[in-house]
């Protein structure tokens, strides 16, 4: 298998229990396998840079074409907002993440995750 296309498949699982819990899978079928778990890192840090450039990449585009559009109404707020509610009860108006965010900080989670399924599988 893969490892690059493992990780970036994991990466693209949005929710947090489900990604761990297949990563606690994984880790414990191929964990002792010599060199995985370098390979793994190896491949968090290859395909995290690669999702990262794609990130600033779009973001510059999107930075640019809302700046060339002059005609907007909104004055220039045409992005997307979700509403979000801070401990006092007032509402915080937040950009939506992307999806290159969301995988981003799925590959953040990945690398902890997998250091402590690695470092527990080494205890025992």
């Amino acid at each position: 298998i893969d490892v690059d296309w493992l990780v970036m498949s994991l990466s693209m699982e949005q929710d947090d229990d489900v990604r761990r819990g297949k990563l606690a899978e994984l880790f414990q079928t191929r964990g002792l396998e010599e060199g995985f778990a370098v390979k793994f890192e190896k491949s968090l840090e290859s395909v995290g840079t690669k999702v990262q450039q794609s990130a600033r990449e779009n973001a510059a585009a999107r930075a640019s074409s809302s700046s060339n559009s002059d005609d907007s109404e909104d004055g220039g707020e045409n992005s997307s907002y979700s509403v979000e509610y801070t401990d006092d009860g007032k509402s915080v108006k937040l950009p939506e993440r992307t999806d290159e965010e969301l995988q981003l900080w799925a590959l953040v989670d990945m690398m902890v995750q997998s250091k402590v399924i690695f470092k527990k599988m080494n205890e025992n």
